[in-house]
């Protein structure tokens, strides 16, 4: 039986840096706090790779494309990514260079507008892996995305962005929620 899963989604007001990164951290301890309101304040720590985590749980991942970040949270561990689609990118070249052969073969398959969906997609879902291992991104974009041994959540609803999530278990909804 799956379970449905909360993506928070936010438009950090701030174009400092810094602003910006200690607002998106402030966000994180409310989610954090909504989620276990038991505890008071979450210490996060970096992993090796810098992969953000809180000893103990609760597991959480988040992603940014531009100033719009996605927030994710939950008892067992995950990995989101968001990508803002651009269709002016070199995504083929990209593709061609960078991804699995059977992907990249699967791709020259498509019409444009199918392989530019594919793409950011199929990027979105390899950093959603990367972030699940706290891992780096250029080991995970040669390796095919369905070898993963992951269940891959595409959320579709955010106009103009690929977003995935990875995980090991069976999520039946996936739902969008605003945090002010």
């Amino acid at each position: 039986m799956g379970k449905e899963l909360k993506v928070w989604l936010n438009v950090n007001p701030h174009h400092d840096r810094r602003k910006a990164k200690q607002y998106s951290d402030d966000i994180l301890q409310k989610l954090l706090k909504q989620f276990h309101p038991q505890t008071g304040f979450f210490e996060v720590q970096r992993g090796k790779n810098g992969k953000p985590f809180i000893e103990g749980g609760p597991h959480f991942s988040y992603a940014h494309s531009g100033r719009l970040h996605a927030y994710v949270i939950d008892d067992e561990p995950l990995g989101i990514d968001l990508e803002r689609i651009n269709s002016r990118r070199n995504y083929l070249g990209v593709a061609e260079r960078h991804y699995h052969e059977t992907e990249w073969q699967h791709m020259q398959t498509l019409n444009a507008q199918d392989q530019m969906n594919t793409f950011y997609q199929w990027w979105a879902q390899k950093e959603a892996w990367c972030k699940f291992h706290g891992g780096v991104l250029w080991y995970f974009l040669p390796k095919a995305v369905r070898e993963s041994g992951l269940k891959f959540y595409d959320v579709h609803d955010i106009q103009g962005m690929a977003c995935a999530i990875a995980t090991r278990q069976k999520i039946n909804h996936v739902s969008l929620n605003v945090v002010k």
